[in-house]
């Protein structure tokens, strides 16, 4: 694959611009963490690093830059979500 030539010569990862998305929550979602795990996990990183706990109203939308990695990880956001606790994408 030639972007992974590429970054073993020292050229920038790609970074790429994800949404995350309060779609009809009775009241504000609170985001707690946003983390990256799997075997290459740490190749991935937040670009800005948002100022947790991260709020966000019914139907908001809170975009994030994410620094990508040359393989795959899972993204992890952490909240307070009635339906469900923790989201997962995989990258």
């Amino acid at each position: 694959m030639s972007l992974g030539a590429a970054a073993e010569h020292g050229a920038s990862r790609p970074s790429s611009l994800l949404s995350i998305f309060a779609l009809i929550t009775p009241s504000a979602l609170t985001i707690s963490a946003i983390t990256f795990a799997g075997v290459q996990g740490s190749d991935f990183s937040l670009v800005t690093l948002p100022n947790f706990p991260l709020i966000l109203a019914s139907n908001a939308t809170q975009q994030i830059m994410v620094q990508l990695g040359l393989r795959s990880a899972t993204l992890t956001i952490a909240s307070g979500g009635v339906d469900a606790a923790t989201a997962r994408v995989w990258l």
